[in-house]
C-alpha cells in the first residue's frame, strides 16, 4: 500500500480538476485514426471566368435560343397589341405603387447583384470555402455575361424610353436620331430585371438543395421589374423579356458551375473535411496527467 503525502495529494486533487481526467493510470489518448480525408487536398476555387466558352455557348445555342427567341416573340406581342400602351398608361395615372417604392426598386437594382456576386467571391476566397466561393463566381459571371448581351441589345434596338407619348412601337431610329436622343436611346431590355433575375436564377441552379432561395429571390427580382415599369423607367415587354433573359443566362451558368464543383470535389463532401480538420487540429497537442507506482507525471503528446 502506498502512503501519499498531503502535498502530494493536493497536487493530485487540482490536476484531477483542470484535466477532468482521472487520478489512475491512463495511457496517452491514440492519434486520430488515418481515412480518405487525412491526405485529401482541396480543389482550385472555381473564379467568375471558369467554364466562360461553355456557358456562353450553352446559353445563347441550343435549347436556350427558344428562350431568348420566346423574350422577342412576346415583346413582339406586346408591342403590336395595345397592351404594352394600355399597361404603361395604367401606371402612369393610377400610380398604384408609388413613386418612392419605384426609386427603392430603382437602386436596389443598380449594381447590387454585380457587388453582391463579387464581395461573396472575395468572402469565399477569404474563407477557403470552395463550394461558396463557386456559387458567387456564377452569380457574378452570370451578371457580366447578362450586361454584356441586355447591353448590345440596348445600342442595337434603339428603343426610347416610356412616357405619356410615347410610341411603344419606337425601334431602329436612324444614326440622327439616335445621336440626339443618346441618353434616352437605350430601353430595350431592362437592364434591371434582367440582372436581377440572373443573379437569383444562378444560386437557384446552384443551390438545389435549398428550396427558400426561389421564394424569396424571384419574387424580389420581380418587384425590381414592376418598379421600372411603375416609375415609367421602361415598357412592361422590356421588363417581360428582361426577365427571361436573365433567367435563362443565369440558371445555366449557376447549373454548369455547380456541376464543375461536384465534378472537383468527386463525392467528398468539403463540409466533412473542414470538420476532420478543426478536430485534427483540436487534438494536434495534449497533455494528460498520469498517477503511477505512487509518481505523478504529465504526458505530453504531439500528432502530426
Amino acid at each position: 500500500m502506498v502512503i501519499y503525502s498531503k502535498r502530494q495529494r493536493q497536487f493530485a486533487l487540482a490536476l484531477w480538476l483542470v484535466s477532468g481526467i482521472s487520478l489512475s493510470a491512463a495511457p496517452a489518448p491514440a492519434a486520430p485514426t488515418s481515412d480518405k480525408f487525412a491526405t485529401y487536398e482541396k480543389p482550385a476555387a472555381l473564379h467568375p471566368f471558369s467554364l466562360l466558352g461553355q456557358n456562353l455557348t450553352d446559353c445563347f445555342w441550343g435549347t436556350s435560343t427558344y428562350f431568348h427567341l420566346g423574350a422577342f416573340a412576346t415583346t413582339f406581342v406586346m408591342v403590336k397589341t395595345p397592351a404594352d400602351r394600355n399597361i404603361q398608361t395604367y401606371f402612369e395615372k393610377e400610380n398604384p405603387l408609388g413613386q418612392p417604392f419605384a426609386f427603392a426598386m430603382l437602386r436596389l437594382g443598380d449594381a447590387t447583384t454585380f457587388v453582391l456576386g463579387v464581395s461573396g467571391y472575395l468572402l469565399g476566397l477569404w474563407q477557403d470555402h470552395r463550394r461558396f466561393t463557386g456559387a458567387a463566381a456564377a452569380a457574378t459571371q452570370a451578371v457580366l455575361v447578362n450586361g454584356a448581351y441586355v447591353g448590345s441589345l440596348k445600342v442595337i434596338t434603339g428603343r426610347h424610353r416610356p412616357g405619356e407619348n410615347a410610341n411603344a412601337d419606337d425601334f431602329f431610329p436612324s444614326w440622327d436620331e439616335r445621336i440626339d436622343n443618346f441618353r434616352f436611346r437605350h430601353s430595350y431590355p431592362s437592364g434591371h430585371t434582367s440582372s436581377a433575375f440572373a443573379f437569383v436564377a444562378s444560386q437557384h441552379a446552384y443551390y438545389r438543395e435549398h428550396k427558400w432561395i426561389p421564394w424569396l429571390g424571384y419574387p424580389i427580382a420581380t418587384a425590381i421589374g414592376v418598379g421600372m415599369v411603375e416609375g415609367d423607367y421602361h415598357w412592361m415587354s422590356e421588363v417581360v423579356a428582361g426577365a427571361i433573359i436573365g433567367t435563362t443566362i443565369g440558371y445555366i451558368t449557376g447549373r454548369n458551375f455547380r456541376a464543375e464543383y461536384d465534378k472537383r470535389q468527386n463525392g467528398v463532401s468539403e463540409d466533412e473535411v473542414d470538420e476532420y480538420r478543426r478536430k485534427k487540429k483540436a487534438l494536434s497537442f495534449m497533455i494528460t496527467p498520469t498517477v503511477a507506482s505512487g509518481r505523478y507525471a504529465l504526458a505530453a503528446t504531439w500528432y502530426w
